[in-house]
């Protein structure tokens, strides 16, 4: 009984709301709006609204042809006003637009939506059309519909209705392609950094048919993936606490090997991002890199694994730097190489080589050591006896070998 009664008050509201809407409306107070009364009141606060829209307006809701807009005319104008709303506030796509953008693709996808269902149909195309005075046969409307149907359901969403039109956006030729030269002229017109091969790994990712361009199945498909990665972007966790930055640059740099895009990373991941970079990993190459980063030993690696794993290399690397300290002076690019040099044999990367990291990294080169001319090696320039080589007696070895 409560629900009833407050639905009937709040039905008076709205209705005493709409008579002082419409008696604002009409100046002179004669029981009509005029399309002169409803230019000057749309205009009178700055509202850009011009003679064709106001005219436009009276004709659309004066259903009698008087070419006025009378009182149960407005209360049925204001109808469909808030019904289009409600349908606007429905209306999403996954493309990322401005607000500007967005408001804009709106307003246009509900000048053919005629029904408000969020959906338009070949009729409703035919309907928009007789509503700004134009014909549209049969025959025209369906191949609008088939342009615009990505699904073939026999209707077009708001979805479909911006991929279209970002599509011809980047299509600047309108021959029905993206090429690598519109898709880059479009990326970095408003200063975005993409660089050339960026926007050839782009088309080369989504160009399935290999004629080096984009179609317009291709596109949609495209944005499908690029909705699928980005909802993927959002389920990746970690409890490791980073700057913004950082976590943006984890998580796309985890994207890259994640191709099956289900928030982890496996063996087969490894190799199939290795191929789409034009890479070679071995199945056993690939298995060592997920036995490195696998934690828990399930066979596939997380985000938070990832992050973690990449977090411990960064300390490792910082407390390595501490110890790979010299009193030899050398030129920044003398200390680039060997700091280079002393990784690549400091297997274990606790900031010494020993015997067995001197005979392992040439090992891993393809050549054979002996235990023997490996610990002579060690000794020829462990100063102190302590049976490791430091940075310090590295260095200091290689340069009088110089």
């Amino acid at each position: 009984m409560v629900e009833k009664i407050s639905t009937v008050m709040l039905n008076k509201l709205k209705v005493e709301e709409i008579k002082k809407e419409f008696r604002s409306c009409d100046i002179d107070q004669n029981g009509f709006i005029t399309a002169s009364e409803l230019r000057y009141v749309l205009t009178k606060d700055g509202g850009d609204y011009t003679d064709e829209d106001v005219c436009k307006a009276i004709e659309t809701y004066d259903v009698d042809g008087d070419g006025r807009i009378s009182y149960d005319e407005y209360v049925k104008m204001c109808d469909s006003i808030e019904k289009q709303a409600a349908g606007v506030d429905k209306l999403v796509t996954s493309v990322t637009l401005p607000e500007e953008k967005m408001q804009e693709m709106k307003a246009t996808f509900m000048l053919f939506d005629v029904g408000n269902n969020g959906f338009i149909t070949a009729a409703d195309f035919q309907l928009s059309a007789k509503n700004y005075g134009e014909k549209l046969t049969e025959e025209e409307a369906y191949n609008l519909l088939r342009n615009l149907d990505a699904d073939g359901d026999g209707r077009v969403s708001f979805d479909e209705f911006v991929k279209r039109f970002m599509a011809m956006s980047c299509d600047i030729d309108q021959n029905g392609f993206i090429t690598a030269s519109e898709l880059r002229y479009v990326l970095t017109k408003d200063g975005g950094d993409y660089t050339d091969e960026d926007v050839c790994k782009a088309i080369e990712t989504y160009d399935v048919d290999g004629d080096g361009r984009i179609s317009y199945d291709e596109y949609v498909k495209m944005c499908d993936s690029i909705e699928k990665q980005a909802a993927g972007v959002d389920k990746l966790v970690t409890s490791v606490t980073l700057p913004e930055e950082k976590m943006q640059e984890m998580k796309a740099t985890f994207m890259l090997f994640d191709v099956g895009n289900n928030g982890f990373i496996t063996a087969a991941d490894f190799q199939l991002s290795a191929k789409n970079y034009g890479e070679k990993l071995t199945e056993e190459e690939a298995y060592n890199l997920l036995r490195n980063l696998d934690a828990d030993g399930d066979g596939r690696v997380s985000f938070d694994e990832f992050v973690k794993r990449f977090m411990a290399i960064d300390d490792e690397n910082d407390a390595l730097a501490k110890k790979l300290v010299t009193d030899v002076t050398l030129s920044t690019e003398e200390m680039e190489e060997m700091i280079q040099f002393f990784k690549a044999l400091d297997v274990d990367h606790n900031g010494f080589i020993t015997a067995a990291d001197f005979q392992q990294s040439i090992n891993h080169n393809g050549k054979k050591v002996t235990d023997e001319v490996a610990y002579n090696v060690i000794r020829a320039m462990d100063v102190d006896g302590d049976c490791q080589v430091s940075f310090d007696e590295f260095v200091k070895h290689w340069m009088k070998e110089k």
